[in-house]
């Protein structure tokens, strides 16, 4: 008879324990509630920029962050659907956005701002006379920082001109209008006309 009554007892407490051990959690269950962070926009505006040249944007824009931070760092960010801030960096620059959630979560993108060299810059055109008898040379000169390429409408150059400028000459048959272009290291284009009447 008593052992009867302690095989029903183990039994017993066997059944109770179990669905208790199967009520504990799993440490190693993930938390699904926090939704990733999302960058929706990153970029700089305009891509391209000279030493020396005004600020450039750059543009961000975040979901579901709770933390935004940027490399190199420039100023403290936050998170938003959409905002600009000025950089003005000294050389071609790799920036790069991350934004974290509350669980810890990272998610980064990367943009680029090149730096190139000064622009190009006419600073002064000049010319003897705007208006010259039939026949008669017309001679301009031009004055200018920056350049690494020359182009103008009409004549030639009486002398190769160099980053800072030179003096070119014509003979106009007949009232004519010439274009000056400076062209510097990027592509940028700076230009001046003059235009001399043939009498």
């Amino acid at each position: 008879m008593r052992t009867h009554l302690v095989v029903l007892s183990s039994v017993f407490l066997w059944s109770c324990g179990t669905p208790a051990e199967k009520s504990v959690p799993s440490p190693d269950k993930a938390d699904t509630s926090v939704k990733p962070p999302v960058i929706t926009q990153f970029y700089s505006d305009p891509s391209v920029t000279h030493a020396g040249a005004g600020p450039v944007n750059l543009c961000y824009g975040t979901e579901s962050a709770t933390e935004v931070t940027l490399d190199p760092p420039v100023e403290r960010l936050w998170p938003a659907m959409t905002r600009c801030f000025g950089v003005k960096p000294s050389a071609t620059t790799t920036y790069t956005l991350t934004a974290r959630n509350a669980a810890g979560t990272s998610v980064s993108q990367k943009t680029m701002v090149q730096v190139g060299p000064p622009s190009a810059k006419i600073v002064e055109v000049s010319v003897e006379s705007l208006e010259i008898p039939k026949g008669s040379p017309f001679n301009f000169c031009v004055r200018a920082v920056n350049v690494v390429k020359w182009e103008i409408s009409g004549g030639g150059w009486i002398k190769g001109p160099d980053s800072h400028g030179g003096c070119a000459s014509d003979i106009p048959q007949a009232t004519t209008t010439y274009t000056i272009k400076a062209i510097g290291g990027l592509g940028e284009v700076d230009s001046e006309r003059v235009t001399v009447k043939v009498k």
